[in-house]
């Protein structure tokens, strides 16, 4: 409307043409606000990198384990930075960043080789030490250094 107002206000064509060539020059310049999907990606990203170093310090988990849990961060992360850019509502935006910032906190390395070996090694001193206890050839001496053993074996290898 200030733009034809003044085009309007004119007399002279030079006038007009000024008048006409501001207000082109200022429409071209209105641009919509763009910060709602930016800091949407950005807080989502910030999630991620969050729950990637909480990955990388997950204690008993080994690297396989770790790397796949990163994985899936990566994935998830990917996923939502594609439904934030193809949404078209504020309000989309906001419910897609919270349920990814939620959906990124439950993504934890699955610790299962160090406790599987842990157990199999409990296990087998376990059995070692019924088979040391049962030998009718061995005297109660000897079965005691060879529990000993099992027991400083274990700690060792746990």
């Amino acid at each position: 409307i200030e733009a034809k107002d003044n085009i309007q206000r004119n007399s002279t064509r030079d006038q007009v043409n000024e008048a006409k060539t501001n207000g082109i020059n200022k429409i071209e310049n209105i641009t919509p606000a763009t910060t709602v999907k930016s800091e949407a990606r950005q807080a989502v990203q910030n999630k991620a990198n969050e729950q990637i170093n909480h990955i990388q310090n997950t204690p008993d988990a080994t690297n396989e384990e770790k790397q796949e849990a990163i994985n899936r961060v990566s994935a998830e992360l990917a996923r939502v930075q594609a439904q934030i850019n193809a949404e078209h509502t504020t309000q989309g935006v906001k419910t897609i960043k919270d349920d990814a910032i939620t959906s990124l906190s439950r993504i934890n390395a699955q610790v299962v080789e160090k406790e599987s070996a842990r157990n199999a090694i409990e296990q087998k001193a376990t059995q070692q030490t019924q088979f040391i206890n049962n030998n009718d050839n061995a005297t109660d001496e000897e079965k005691e250094v060879a529990n000993n053993l099992v027991i400083a074996t274990k700690q060792k290898d746990r």
